[in-house]
């Protein structure tokens, strides 16, 4: 047991050091070394701003290395919220984004957290019950555009890169059926301060379903996933998923994954934005210009 510790230990120094290098990329075959070292030595569970997490063995969000919690998306999540907020949390996995919304929004603030697959969820509920969260709500369902049923197709390597679409992205993944609901329809009349979305290329449609929403919270931020290769395999379009924020007046601002600047995209074409996208990153979406130039006033997070 010492020894595993020491080696985890040693294995999160060098995965900290190398963190925004981009050499997972160059050497494929390394990091999938890299990902098999950790899997076979992850911890069950780490200590997280006072909270105990409990993790899965493939730990997509590295949070074993320390690595998650320097993600630009979290500390993006933990600057925007305020004691009061309301919190929905879509593709909540195993509830790291939940965990740390609650702790911001405090017992005056809500989160509501949807996660689909039935391992990932059971992880979130133990992880909201185990750190006494009040202030959550957890649902077991897939959002879309309509209700109805859908089949979630599970990667037996991450945890975190389930398809609600089967396309090359899904080829040979194990597929279950999952309920499928609006958000409109669950959420009726309730205020959202910030709507986050993580669900590997199905955003445009949970947006779809998040009309009424969108249209009756005039300062909602919405910060989502953006990868124009899930979006197109889904069978959207990135620029349907762009010009529908932008009917409902919505600026937006692109996180640089690997540095965490922020780039005003507001006006700028979809190429543009693909290209500085680098195949994936995250977007934020607000009507409040203030919202914008605050952000850009930072030159990162």
């Amino acid at each position: 047991m010492i020894y595993s510790r020491l080696f985890l230990s040693i294995l999160n120094t060098i995965a900290c050091r190398l963190y925004g290098t981009g050499i997972g990329m160059k050497h494929k075959n390394l990091f999938k070394f890299y990902q098999y070292l950790r899997r076979s030595i992850s911890p069950e569970w780490v200590m997280i701003d006072g909270s105990k997490i409990f993790i899965d063995r493939s730990d997509p969000l590295e949070l074993s290395s320390g690595i998650g919690k320097r993600d630009p998306l979290i500390k993006l999540v933990e600057k925007l919220l305020v004691p009061g907020n309301t919190v929905v949390d879509v593709g909540a996995h195993i509830g790291f984004v939940t965990i740390m919304a609650a702790n911001k929004v405090g017992s005056l603030g809500k989160v509501y957290a949807f996660e689909p697959e039935p391992g990932n969820f059971r992880l979130l509920k133990k992880n909201v019950g185990f750190n006494n969260f009040k202030n959550v709500v957890c649902h077991n369902l897939a959002l879309g555009g309509k209700k109805g049923t859908g089949v979630l197709y599970l990667n037996p390597e991450n945890s975190g890169n389930n398809f609600l679409f089967s396309s090359s992205f899904s080829h040979g993944f194990k597929a279950i059926k999952v309920n499928v609901e609006k958000l409109d329809n669950i959420l009726k009349r309730i205020d959202v301060d910030l709507l986050k979305i993580d669900v590997e290329g199905y955003e445009y449609f949970i947006l779809l379903g998040t009309r009424r929403i969108l249209e009756r919270n005039r300062n909602i931020v919405v910060i989502t996933e953006y990868c124009p290769e899930f979006l197109k395999s889904s069978g959207s379009l990135p620029e349907e998923f762009i010009g529908y924020m932008r009917k409902f007046g919505f600026s937006l601002v692109l996180i640089d994954e690997k540095s965490g600047v922020f780039r005003d995209m507001s006006k700028s074409p979809i190429a543009d934005i693909d290209f500085y996208s680098r195949g994936s990153c995250n977007l934020l979406f607000s009507r409040n210009r203030n919202v914008i130039t605050d952000l850009l006033k930072d030159e990162n997070l």
